[in-house]
């Protein structure tokens, strides 16, 4: 009886690490999936605007896809897709606007008229 007593003594705590117990979770990780066989281009580009702001923009293409993770204030960051622009480079989210050509970008947060106003104007640096 009393060798039968350890054993279930013994058990109970492997049993109960093994059905959960104290599970240390890891934190979260966020992950975007885009589709297609092609092969993921990233790359980074630092900024400095008029404003006095540096930050860096993260560009992700993939296939069709292309996007642009852009540091609208000190503490938040918006990922930007593509649209359709007669020069340059135009990225969208929200309300905002990111439009790059060539070494010149200008980010944008208001609207007038249905156009883009009042933007920052930024220099690869």
């Amino acid at each position: 009886m009393k060798k039968a007593f350890w054993l279930l003594a013994a058990a109970v705590p492997v049993l109960l690490a093994a059905c959960g117990g104290e599970e240390k979770k890891a934190p979260p990780v966020d992950a975007l999936v885009l589709p297609g066989d092609a092969k993921l281009d990233s790359r980074s580009v630092d900024y400095k605007c008029d404003d006095g702001r540096k930050f860096s923009v993260q560009y992700l293409t993939k296939g069709d896809n292309h996007l642009a993770v852009v540091p609208v204030s000190d503490s938040a960051s918006l990922v930007f897709a593509n649209v359709i622009s007669a020069s340059g480079a135009k990225y969208a989210a929200g309300q905002y606007i990111w439009w790059t050509k060539g070494e010149e970008a200008t980010l944008y947060k208001d609207w007038k008229g249905g156009e883009p106003a009042d933007g920052v104007s930024c220099k690869e640096r």
